[in-house]
């Protein structure tokens, strides 16, 4: 009979007990991979299944974040948080405040070029995010909202004048904010040292026939003109621009040899810009922000 020393039985020992220490971690992870995907399945169905506000819960959400509220007798205040703006309309005159400066502005005509009508002070009604300013045969209101502010002018009959002229509304402009056309001239862009800080653009103009008329904004100085060609327009007419905050996308660290936004990919609300070159992880190790 063979011998063996009796070391030979404590290695023995020793590896038996490593084998199944390491038998009994595999089997531990397998029993976690086996229940936490059936987990991780549930959570996703069961965040796809949260069910969307009550319309009625939605819309007073709405109202107490966008609505105007009044601040004083025939003076009224919103905020749009998203858009980091706030406003508020009194009088004739109305106001846009951004963290780099402010925007006042006042309808002070409408009509043709020759025989432009001026403005008489409004009555103000408010409903919730929504305030009008009834101007006898021209309606002013503006529509709060996360997208911004929405101005709109309705017209209710034609004005006087030649129909070869195009139909004009001025507003006269004034505050910290300095104005200039913006680089397609199809919006007015409001600085400050820093940069563009709002942006008043994205008119369009329809009759009451729903068809799209031809429109653009003019500048002069502080004076911003909008011009609709209404030939053949079904009165009442009605011109939307609006105010929004102007947005930039960049990296913190982006600079031109990063090549930020070689790619860019939307997805609904979200938007991944890649920078391939980026270094924060390591030499041209690239990141999507």
């Amino acid at each position: 009979m063979l011998l063996l020393p009796a070391h030979f039985f404590n290695v023995r020992a020793l590896i038996s007990s490593n084998v199944r220490a390491l038998l009994s971690l595999f089997g531990i992870l397998l029993l976690l991979c086996a229940t936490s995907l059936p987990g991780q399945q549930a959570s996703r169905s069961t965040r796809a299944a949260v069910p969307a506000l009550p319309a009625g819960l939605a819309r007073a959400l709405e109202l107490a974040e966008y609505g105007f509220r009044p601040e004083r007798p025939g003076q009224y205040f919103a905020a749009s948080p998203l858009q980091n703006l706030t406003m508020s309309m009194g009088g004739d005159r109305a106001e846009i405040v951004h963290p780099a400066g402010s925007v006042r502005w006042r309808v002070v005509s409408y009509g043709r070029s020759v025989l432009p009508d001026p403005v008489p002070q409004g009555q103000a009604r408010v409903s919730g995010p929504l305030l009008q300013l009834d101007r006898g045969a021209l309606l002013e209101q503006y529509q709060n909202s996360s997208r911004g502010l929405l101005q709109g002018f309705t017209l209710h009959s034609r004005p006087l004048g030649p129909s070869s002229k195009p139909l004009l509304i001025r507003l006269a402009f004034e505050g910290t904010l300095v104005p200039s056309p913006s680089p397609d001239r199809t919006a007015v862009e409001f600085h400050s040292v820093e940069g563009v800080a709002v942006r008043y653009g994205s008119l369009t103009s329809r009759d009451a026939a729903g068809r799209s008329l031809p429109s653009r904004m003019v500048l002069d100085g502080r004076v911003v003109t909008l011009e609709i060609d209404d030939a053949g327009a079904r009165y009442p007419v009605t011109a939307k621009p609006s105010f929004q905050q102007d947005f930039r996308l960049a990296s913190a660290n982006a600079s031109g040899h990063t090549w930020f936004g070689r790619t860019v990919r939307i997805s609904g609300d979200t938007v991944a810009v890649g920078t391939p070159l980026d270094d924060e992880k390591g030499l041209d190790a690239g990141a999507v922000y």
